[in-house]
């Protein structure tokens, strides 16, 4: 099997994941894989962090890569100190783009089937986008995550956040991808951008605040 073949099933793989997950659940946390509301928006809650430093009230624009139904975007709609003029979310998989913009009616959001970013942003999100394993090799995906993310971080101005599980989690699950922050921080301070990790907020969860 070719490598553009393997990709090609991961990718099927993980839309069925996700279809399943959203016409099981809806438009909730466990419908994009979550295991509760309150661990979805502890997440969110470190990620905006690297919006910190704006003058209050500043206008931004936001890239959410893997928005599934767009969770984010009314998260991002009570914040105190930013004020959201444009949202682009970005997933793979039909079913969610098809909640989200069911679900979503704001003249300020836009949600598109893409697997990367097509238009520049302020700040880039991506809240558990990349934690499905799918059958790839971990140390091939770590090396594809870090190139996805790097391209992203080409659309975003400012710079971007993300999470993943990480390797001592209490619940590791087969079909799940386990990392530490080493690599990705290597590899995008290697570039010349300033890195954040934080840990504690969840048992086996790390979120990382690029900015440049």
């Amino acid at each position: 099997m070719s490598d553009e073949q393997e990709v090609d099933d991961r990718d099927t793989r993980i839309r069925w994941l996700y279809t399943l997950a959203v016409r099981r659940h809806g438009t909730r946390a466990k419908g994009v894989g979550w295991r509760d509301g309150r661990g979805q928006l502890l997440r969110f809650a470190q990620l905006v962090r690297v919006m910190e430093g704006e003058p209050r009230g500043a206008a931004v624009s936001v890239n959410d890569l893997g928005c599934g139904y767009g969770a984010l975007f009314p998260f991002l709609l009570r914040l105190p100190d930013v004020r959201v003029t444009r949202y682009v979310g970005y997933d793979m998989t039909p079913a969610m783009v098809a909640r989200a913009r069911e679900a979503i009616r704001d003249h300020r959001a836009a949600f598109l089937l893409a697997d990367e970013a097509t238009d520049d942003a302020d700040y880039g999100f991506a809240s558990g986008t990349f934690n499905v394993l799918a059958g790839a090799d971990p140390d091939d995906w770590r090396a594809e995550v870090i190139e996805r993310l790097t391209a992203f971080a080409a659309r975003c101005r400012r710079g971007f956040a993300f999470n993943m599980l990480g390797t001592d989690h209490p619940r590791p699950d087969r079909l799940m991808f386990y990392t530490t922050p080493a690599a990705f921080r290597d590899a995008f301070e290697a570039a010349g951008m300033e890195t954040t990790v934080l840990t504690g907020y969840l048992p086996g969860d790390w979120s990382m605040l690029v900015r440049y």
